[in-house]
């Protein structure tokens, strides 16, 4: 999965929209994914209260409080300024919300779809719009937030002043407060550019969801309060050709793909391809035990690692279902000199034709490097390996 900057995601929206997908569809995509989210993690009958910006940010939430008081949920929208100042795509998604809890025939059905809503311009509103909330979603300020002396260089976030005025009195009220907060695409005031761990200032929050694809700050910072809290990656079906990356930087969560994939019905571990690990020394046996199992995880059917055999034990022990080979080493009257004293290192005569035969029977794919270390011959052995492999290797 591609990682952007906050002017990608900008231009992915606008190729989206060149593509025949409109900004109001995209918001609806959006809206609807952070009320399933928060149906799902924050579930019950308590108060929600969206509070909600004038950009395209509060867009979004307001299409979160029309799908989450269509799901029965009590919602009340806090719009943090007046309806007049409030264009585009977020003043058609409030004339929604207005609809609904307007329309005199589901007030005669007793539809539980209604959103209470309200307008807040100072401290003491914004307090009476947070009192008995249950959930707060923060839709404020989104992707299109920039910090103070904000450098020209994406990934580089300078600190400063971050947020004025009601803004950051609801910074500071939901600071001192206990209810959980799902933040729609990044806390408030988070520049999504920044590769910082932490942004003074912005808003807490104990779950994150944001749309497309991660930004910078998705993958570097840390979002959540206190906790790993989640944050999940939706799809609003942005066309993949519209996303571009000029760093070529990718999100490794999408690896989830691999393990979730559909299999056959008569799938079974021997159809599932089987990795060859090689690794490991003497004080390394925790670099091929990882990477064994995160083979394993990644969905692989069978996973063999082949270690130096004074460290295989230390690997059997780690995970049952994997499966070991011992990679032998040079004999103490083998050894190659090296800086004045005797150093050891792999066989070499473990790579002649018929050994390796057996070494890479059965396997489909070979990882080769994690702890083997540079000691005496291995350097050399792992030139001669690579050299004579022709099967898939990393």
């Amino acid at each position: 999965m591609k990682i952007l900057t906050a002017e990608e995601m900008g231009a992915a929206d606008r190729r989206s929209v060149e593509a025949g997908v409109t900004v109001a569809t995209l918001m609806q995509h959006a809206g609807d994914a952070v009320a399933r989210f928060c149906l799902r993690r924050f579930g019950g009958d308590g108060l929600v209260v969206v509070l909600a910006g004038k950009g395209n940010n509060g867009g979004d939430g307001m299409v979160a409080a029309l799908c989450l008081a269509e799901a029965g949920r009590q919602v009340r929208l806090a719009l943090l300024g007046k309806v007049s100042e409030l264009k585009g795509d977020a003043a058609t998604a409030w004339e929604s919300v207005t609809h609904l809890s307007d329309d005199e025939d589901v007030a005669k059905i007793g539809h539980p779809a209604s959103v209470e809503m309200l307008e807040v311009e100072d401290e003491v509103a914004l307090r009476a719009a947070l009192e008995g909330a249950a959930l707060v979603i923060d839709a404020v300020l989104g992707t299109g937030f920039k910090a103070a002396f904000q450098p020209k260089q994406p990934g580089i976030a300078r600190p400063g002043p971050r947020l004025r005025g009601l803004v950051a009195v609801a910074q500071r009220l939901l600071a001192e407060s206990h209810v959980p907060v799902v933040a729609v695409d990044l806390p408030s005031g988070w520049d999504a550019d920044s590769m910082e761990e932490k942004a003074e200032g912005a808003f807490r929050a104990d779950a994150v969801v944001t749309f497309t694809t991660p930004k910078l700050a998705h993958v570097f910072g840390h979002l959540t309060d206190e906790t790993f809290g989640p944050v999940v990656v939706a799809g609003i079906g942005t066309p993949e050709s519209a996303i571009e990356s000029a760093s070529g930087l990718t999100w490794g969560g999408s690896a989830k793909a691999i393990a979730e994939a559909p299999r056959a019905i008569n799938g079974n571990k021997g159809r599932l391809g089987h990795v060859l690990l090689v690794g490991g020394a003497f004080g390394k046996a925790g670099a091929p035990s990882m990477s064994s199992v995160a083979a394993l995880r990644a969905g692989a059917g069978l996973v063999t690692a082949a270690v130096p055999r004074e460290i295989l034990p230390i690997v059997a022990a780690v995970a049952p279902e994997l499966m070991l080979t011992p990679l032998e080493e040079q004999s103490s009257g083998s050894r190659v000199q090296g800086s004045g004293f005797e150093v050891g290192g792999l066989a070499l005569d473990q790579l002649e034709k018929e050994p390796l035969k057996a070494l890479l029977k059965g396997m489909t794919v070979v990882g080769i490097g994690p702890g083997l270390g540079q000691e005496g011959t291995t350097p050399q052995w792992v030139r001669t390996f690579v050299g004579r492999v022709t099967m898939p290797m990393r």
